[in-house]
């Protein structure tokens, strides 16, 4: 089972995507360099519009985006030399590295303050192959899960940008929406891969002999496990938050949350961290439809007496805090500091 092809939890129904005009395939495309000539029936020499004037704008001030910028222009068919498609080749590969630099310059200066010029610098940036638009979802993607807090603002670019489509070597259509909601999927299957890795590798540290290799290999472990938590609860926390953009579905939801509470490990601490957060991020809408009454019971089932000794007290305070939270009725109350007077 997983998102995007699992039964009987599929994505719901969605509005059908533009269909991606089609080229000639005699006229290549080519971003417009300086000093291009438009028609010649206007009397005047286009200015320089290349992909580097993206680069040039400040995210701080408005700036009215003309629909023409970055726009892509077919040049003449002829036969080309080997020089000419090596030459074509190697600008193509430029742009491609001129795209990725400002989607990252774009991303570092993403805030809830300047979202709607954000989106429309993406919505600006010439997206126009499988290439270009692979990079973009992963760049939006590493964002959101490394930097949890800027989860919400990559679901709500996301959101805008997912009918964003081109067409892929194999004739088919690859769209922003089924990309970043694949590469949520990868790495959520991802961690089951990962727990016999963990496990393999705690074995091979119980039977190492040596001191000094033993301390090594533990502080490898351990380092690699804190990497891979990052990776796991931010990947959830991402994937509440396109739920809530609706760009995941509930049934969604219930998957993963149904995976993630019934992990079969013995101390599941990244499970239930991720289960936590996840509750956390979409447990007021989930529940406008399901209820979460057996999810729940298992939770409050771990925090038991008999469960005390193997999971964490860290956890057990996510796990309480989210018990709470739904009986407030989803609404965050202020932690209250209780100070010793004594």
């Amino acid at each position: 089972m997983g998102f995007l092809c699992s039964q009987p939890m599929q994505m719901a129904p969605t509005q059908p995507m533009e269909q991606v005009p089609q080229q000639p395939s005699t006229t290549p495309m080519q971003i417009m360099q300086p000093g291009a000539k438009r028609n010649s029936s206007q009397g005047k020499t286009a200015k320089p519009n290349t992909i580097h004037n993206i680069m040039s704008l400040s995210l701080r001030e408005e700036v009215k985006l003309n629909h023409t910028e970055y726009a892509l222009v077919p040049t003449t068919a002829k036969k080309t030399t080997k020089s000419e498609v090596s030459k074509t080749k190697n600008e193509e590969e430029q742009n491609n590295d001129e795209v990725n630099q400002i989607v990252r310059l774009i991303l570092n200066k993403i805030n809830p303050d300047n979202m709607s010029l954000i989106i429309k610098r993406f919505k600006a940036l010439p997206i126009d192959t499988i290439q270009r638009l692979e990079t973009t979802v992963d760049l939006v993607f590493e964002k959101a899960i490394e930097e949890q807090s800027f989860a919400p603002l990559c679901a709500c670019l996301c959101s805008a940008m997912q009918s964003v489509q081109v067409n892929s070597k194999d004739g088919k259509i690859a769209s922003f929406k089924k990309l970043i909601i694949s590469k949520c999927q990868s790495l959520f299957e991802l961690d089951k891969a990962q727990e016999m890795d963990s496990a393999k590798k705690i074995t091979e540290i119980n039977s190492s002999k040596d001191p000094e290799k033993k301390k090594e290999l533990q502080l490898e472990f351990e380092e690699n496990e804190r990497r891979l938590r990052k990776r796991s609860v931010g990947n959830c926390r991402f994937i509440g938050e396109l739920f809530k953009q609706n760009i995941l579905t509930p049934n969604i939801m219930l998957y993963c949350i149904v995976n993630l509470v019934t992990k079969h490990v013995e101390v599941p601490v990244v499970p239930l961290e991720c289960l936590c957060i996840l509750l956390k991020t979409v447990g007021k809408k989930l529940e406008q439809s399901y209820n979460l009454n057996d999810t729940f019971d298992k939770l409050k089932a771990l925090t038991s007496r008999d469960m005390e000794s193997k999971i964490p007290s860290r956890i057990k305070f996510m796990i309480q805090d989210v018990i709470d939270l739904r009986r407030d009725k989803w609404i965050s109350r202020p932690k209250v500091l209780i100070v010793n007077q004594n």
